[in-house]
């Protein structure tokens, strides 16, 4: 259950803010449609910003991924041959 409402808390939010609007127009109250449009609004800001976050955490992370590879690379090209001792 937990992981069904993380994957769609963004719809359920929406839905809730659409049903806020809707019983606001039938009770012919214009305070409900207001905020009920500020909250879609301000979910729907959230959410761009939201995806925002994870695509520059997802970037960082293949940075870093790109870095470390360079790294080993570097590394395995440094390192010394070792030479065979002698008797």
């Amino acid at each position: 259950m937990k992981e069904f409402f993380t994957k769609h808390k963004n719809n359920i939010t929406m839905a809730i803010n659409a049903m806020i609007v809707i019983l606001g127009l039938v009770a012919k109250d214009t305070k409900f449609v207001i905020i009920g449009l500020l909250l879609a609004a301000l979910t729907i800001y959230v959410t761009m910003e939201e995806k925002k976050a994870e695509a520059q955490k997802a970037q960082f992370k293949a940075e870093r991924k790109a870095r470390l590879q360079e790294q080993k690379a570097k590394n395995k090209n440094n390192k010394k041959k070792k030479s065979k001792k002698r008797k």
